[in-house]
């Protein structure tokens, strides 16, 4: 009798141990993971975003001549975006955001501050504007005559949040608004990701020592996106439009619940006149996160740290960032912009070539800005 009890005991054990093994399926645990990845209001995140891969078509390929497109290649390959973010969104709604973006040889930092409660507060951390205007002063021929004296504001916070106008009043209280209802909206969409996560075949999740993988179809994704839209305000978008330009498109998703870590693999392959306008086949864009400490350390800046941005333009002369006091571009450069223009009519997208035309409109005379306007209707 003693040693069936213990037979049975044995049985029941083996039986527990199955039975958990399988409640703990990597689909489970997958979902399990970003759920409560998503439901973190409170924390400190390390993250890096870069493009990991890049195809050209091989009409592009097969154009050695394309020298923006060979440019603009070699400098995303060896751009990156990575740095620190806090979140403290339980009660004091404030974020933190310290980072760099390595682009052109160069790390440029970039740190900027929120606090959303009763009275939201932006600022943006000025360090940053040295490295800007060398870049802009490299882009327009060389450096001003009129150097900024960047001593002035090194250390210090502009505050973005100031409100001269009623109008500017009022769109602040709706940001607040918003940000309010966004605590309730991540709520629903991580319920709606993880239930979206858990209605998938099984199959496709993989475990490989403590790294649970699942790689997202276009599809799949296609499909996501329409029930958060379904869910959202934005009820009458159009999923398919979205999706439209790419004939293909993967995420593929690693998570480590122990290191609470996660890597995504985007890839996107444009389609048809898509792929030739960009020159490129397919684009892999990496990103890491991993959450650092389930506090976070979120400092607003002392009020002796803070200038306005009078203050900040009174210390950044007129013409220092264009490189010379002159904002016009000369009669060459004028000719060289329309010639391509006119030679890559066919090309060229319209509608970003319009953007970039208006944001630039002061360093045209009105006769060059309409010539350059009429060529792109």
């Amino acid at each position: 009798m003693k040693k069936r009890k213990i037979g049975l005991l044995v049985g029941l054990g083996c039986t527990t141990l199955l039975l958990a093994s399988c409640g703990n399926s990597p689909q489970k645990e997958f979902a399990s993971f970003i759920e409560e990845q998503n439901s973190q209001t409170v924390g400190t995140w390390d993250f890096n975003m870069a493009i990991d891969d890049m195809k050209l078509s091989e009409s592009t390929s097969a154009q050695p001549g394309n020298p923006i497109v060979n440019m603009i290649v070699t400098q995303v390959k060896d751009a990156s975006i990575g740095g620190t973010v806090q979140v403290d969104m339980a009660k004091d709604m404030k974020f933190g955001l310290d980072m760099k973006m390595k682009a052109m040889g160069m790390e440029i930092p970039f740190n900027m501050i929120g606090d959303f409660g009763k009275e939201p507060k932006l600022y943006m951390a000025t360090d940053m504007m040295e490295y800007v205007m060398t870049i802009a002063q490299s882009m327009a021929g060389g450096a001003s005559e009129t150097q900024p004296d960047f001593s002035k504001i090194k250390g210090k916070y502009i505050d973005l949040s100031q409100t001269p106008t009623a109008e500017s009043k009022k769109e602040w209280k709706e940001l607040y608004k918003e940000v309010a209802r966004s605590k309730e909206d991540q709520k629903e969409f991580t319920k709606l990701y993880v239930d979206f996560i858990k209605g998938l075949d099984k199959k496709t999740f993989t475990k490989k020592e403590d790294v649970i993988s699942h790689t997202f179809t276009k599809k799949e994704i296609e499909d996501l996106f329409t029930e958060i839209a379904k869910a959202s305000e934005e009820k009458e978008v159009d999923v398919k439009e979205v999706f439209k330009d790419f004939k293909d498109m993967t995420l593929k998703v690693d998570v480590n619940p122990k290191k609470d870590s996660m890597v995504s693999l985007v890839t996107l392959s444009p389609k048809g006149e898509k792929n030739a306008e960009s020159g490129i086949d397919s684009m892999t864009l990496k990103i890491t996160t991993n959450l650092k400490d389930k506090k976070a350390n979120i400092q607003l800046p002392k009020k002796e740290d803070i200038i306005s941005q009078n203050e900040f333009e009174k210390a950044m002369p007129s013409g220092a960032a264009l490189g010379g006091d002159s904002e016009k571009i000369s009669k060459e450069e004028f000719e060289e912009v329309k010639s391509m223009l006119t030679e890559n009519q066919d090309t060229v997208d319209k509608e970003a070539a319009k953007e970039f035309l208006e944001s630039e409109k002061d360093s045209f005379t009105e006769e060059q800005y309409k010539e350059l306007q009429d060529l792109l209707k």
